[in-house]
């Protein structure tokens, strides 16, 4: 506003300038046109108006001068300004790149946190599933344990039970297992003779090697299953004899 005031000012003086050297030309032409005759002294006549002129335009130049003051003033301010404007501008592009750095520094921390993160949250999954795994895993031990227990508890019902039957003198299950399989050998013992019977008979009307081979194999076989019977019948009678200490040992 005030470099504008100033600029206004200046028009308004050399306009103001302008109108008075027009009007002292048009009356220096209308002097010189009134005294063309001998007695016109045009040397004091220009120093008389001169010195009118000056003493008629001193407020204009004084005020002039006021305005060039002025104009130096106001050109002396939008140094100052045009300075300050430049200080102001170096000032914001520092600011501007102080901001930019620090979004720049702000963002490479975002990403290295987001990194940092995500590498939590995938070590948290798995950490989820491999815990999850076990849970299963558990599960079906326990159920496998429960399996187990429930199998064992009726293995135990069913020893409490044939010990029960042993201390009353009731028959139980391994004796009833004894008597089956006493009668399985008494069998394989009659048979065995009737096939030896039967090989004396072949070997004693026949002269076949074959034959003979072929019984004796028979033969083999047989007693080898004799032979288990025997060996689970040990076993069985083992159990027996020590369910029945520990059944004595009780009553005692």
């Amino acid at each position: 506003m005030i470099i504008k005031s100033s600029r206004r000012e200046d028009y308004d003086v050399e306009f103001e300038l302008k109108h008075l050297r027009e009007e002292n030309r048009a009356l220096k032409i209308k002097i010189k046109e009134k005294h063309n005759g001998s007695d016109y002294h045009p040397e004091y006549f220009a120093q008389n108006q001169q010195q009118q002129t000056n003493q008629q335009n001193k407020p204009e130049i004084q005020q002039t001068q006021q305005n060039s003051k002025d104009t130096e003033k106001f050109k002396c301010e939008i140094e100052t300004l045009k300075q300050k404007v430049y200080e102001t501008s170096q000032q914001s592009d520092e600011m501007r790149c102080r901001f930019e750095k620090t979004m720049a520094t702000m963002k490479d921390n975002y990403d290295i946190t987001i990194k940092e993160q995500e590498k939590k949250s995938e070590n948290l999954e798995k950490k989820l599933m491999e815990v999850q795994s076990r849970l299963m895993t558990s599960q079906s031990e326990c159920a496998i344990s429960r399996t187990r227990e429930v199998a064992l508890q009726k293995q135990i019902g069913n020893l409490l039970s044939e010990l029960q039957e042993t201390r009353l003198g009731t028959p139980n299950a391994p004796m009833r297992r004894i008597e089956n399989l006493n009668q399985q050998i008494q069998l394989l013992h009659f048979k065995q003779r009737d096939r030896e019977n039967m090989i004396k008979k072949i070997t004693g009307n026949t002269g076949s090697n074959e034959d003979v081979e072929t019984l004796q194999a028979v033969i083999a076989d047989k007693n080898l299953l004799l032979a288990k019977f025997r060996t689970e019948l040990d076993l069985i009678l083992g159990g027996l004899e020590k369910i029945k200490t520990k059944g004595v040992l009780g009553n005692a």
